[in-house]
C-alpha cells in the first residue's frame, strides 16, 4: 500500500550531539532552544545541517555546491544558529567561536561526499570535530524502489508518477524531511511533541519559519491539510504525532502519514 511504502522517504538521522549535565548551560544563551530538560545540550546546527544537506541530495539527485544553495532551494527556509543565538554561516570555510560550523563541499568532491567540520562544545578548547556526509538516495530512485518493492494500484501508481520530475513537490518532501526529524527533537528536549507547527518553529526548530512559501502551492503553507499543504496533529498527550502531506493534481485527495 503506497501510504506505508512512502514512509521511506523520510530518512531518521539522530546524532544525539548533548552536552553532560553540569557544564551544559555554561556558555549557552538562556534563549537557545536546544537546551533539554535535563540541561544537555544540541548542537542545533549540526543536525539541521547535516538533515538539509540529505534532503537538498533527496530532491536534487546530488551534493549541493554550498549551504547558500540549500538555503536558496528553500529546503531550509531559515538561519543556524550557534549557542550565544548568533547566525552562523556555513560556508565561510572556518570555526570563529564555540559552536560555529563549516560546510567544506570541495574536499571530497570526486570521491563522493562532503565534509562538516564543527565545534561541538559552549566552551573554548574544545578540538575540532570532522564529520563525512555521505550520499542518500533521491526521491527518485526511492520511488524506483517503491516500484519495485510494492504491488501499487493504478490510482498509486499514477500518483508515485506524478511526483517525478515535479520540483516543487520534491522540495516539500524535502522540508517534510527535515520537519519529521526536528519534531523527534523537539520531544527529546522538551518531552513531548509540540501541540502545533507554529509550537515548533516559535521554538526555534523546523525547515520554516511562519513567512516560508509552500512550494507547491505558492502561498505561505497553512498546515491545515489542504490541496498541496500539510496537516500536524497529536494524540496520547503530545507523545505521538501525524504529519500528513496531501497531494493534489490527481482525482482524489490523498495524503501519507508518518
Amino acid at each position: 500500500m503506497l501510504i506505508r511504502s512512502v514512509m521511506v522517504i523520510v530518512t531518521v538521522f539522530t546524532l544525539g550531539i548533548l552536552a553532560t549535565p553540569g557544564f551544559a548551560m555554561e556558555g549557552v544563551d538562556p534563549d537557545y532552544p536546544g537546551v533539554d530538560a535535563n540541561g544537555g545540550v544540541y548542537n542545533l546546527a549540526v543536525e539541521e545541517i547535516q538533515l538539509s544537506v540529505a534532503a537538498f541530495q533527496e530532491v536534487f539527485g546530488r551534493m549541493p555546491d554550498s549551504w547558500l544553495e540549500v538555503r536558496q532551494s528553500g529546503v531550509f527556509d531559515r538561519p543556524v544558529i550557534g549557542f550565544q543565538m548568533q547566525e552562523i554561516d556555513p560556508d565561510d570555510g572556518r570555526i570563529d567561536f564555540p559552536g560555529d560550523v563549516y560546510l567544506d563541499t570541495n574536499t571530497l568532491s570526486e570521491s563522493g561526499g562532503v565534509l562538516l567540520f564543527y565545534h561541538n562544545s559552549p566552551k573554548e578548547g574544545t578540538d575540532i570535530v570532522r564529520m563525512k556526509l555521505d550520499f542518500v538516495d533521491s526521491f527518485a530512485e526511492q520511488f524506483d524502489q517503491i516500484k519495485d518493492s510494492v504491488e501499487l494500484s493504478d490510482a498509486d501508481l499514477q500518483l508515485l508518477e506524478s511526483w517525478y520530475g515535479n520540483e516543487p513537490q520534491l522540495i516539500q518532501f524535502g522540508q517534510l524531511h527535515v520537519l519529521f526529524n526536528d519534531l523527534m527533537m523537539y520531544k527529546n528536549i522538551h518531552g513531548r511533541y509540540p501541540m502545533a507547527i507554529t509550537d515548533l518553529i516559535e521554538a526555534g526548530l523546523g525547515p520554516c519559519t511562519v513567512n516560508t512559501i509552500n512550494p507547491v502551492t505558492g502561498s505561505r503553507y497553512l498546515f491545515d491539510g489542504s490541496e498541496g499543504d500539510v496537516s500536524y496533529t497529536t494524540f496520547d498527550n503530545g507523545q505521538g504525532f501525524q504529519l500528513v502531506h496531501v497531494d493534489t493534481g490527481v482525482k482524489r485527495k490523498f495524503g501519507f502519514t508518518y
